[in-house]
């Protein structure tokens, strides 16, 4: 189920977090390469069960977005992000100072757009936002960005 697979893609989350925060070296998103990134976050051992997960989670975050009224009203306490880019290891990084959502550190919070365009890890960090949505549906509040627009996400990527 998609619920499942969120959760799965959470708890790999926070394995590469602690990771990451483990290492304790400070590098440019652009630069991290783990090997099979995508693969280890979605749980996946083939292509096609990456195809598979990406189509499950967009699909049940589709259904949530859809059911979702258009302004959204968030209870304090709540953290703020914004910007995020396809910077995975740098929205990991947040998580790691600030608490995963769903956490006493971090009971709700609010990602206020550009998830995408930039990033070498787009697909990713959209991954796992859909799959904190799928998972804490209300306490993750995605607000589109300007890169999330068609046109101009046509324009700019």
């Amino acid at each position: 189920s998609a619920l499942k697979l969120a959760r799965e893609v959470v708890s790999n989350a926070q394995a590469l977090t602690a990771e990451i925060l483990a290492a304790g070296s400070d590098e440019f998103d652009k630069y991290w390469e783990p090997k099979g990134l995508l693969e280890r976050l979605l749980g996946a051992e083939s292509p096609s069960q990456v195809c598979d997960s990406t189509r499950l989670l967009a699909t049940a975050a589709n259904r949530i977005f859809a059911q979702s009224p258009t302004l959204q009203e968030v209870k304090a306490p709540c953290k703020v992000f914004g910007d995020l880019h396809g910077q995975l290891r740098d929205l990991l990084l947040l998580f790691g100072h600030f608490g995963f959502p769903g956490s006493p550190e971090c009971p709700s919070v609010v990602f206020n757009g550009d998830f995408v365009d930039r990033g070498s890890h787009q697909v990713e960090v959209i991954l796992l936002l859909f799959s904190l949505k799928i998972a804490y549906p209300q306490h993750v509040f995605l607000n589109r960005g300007n890169h999330e627009d068609a046109t101009m996400n046509l324009k700019y990527g």
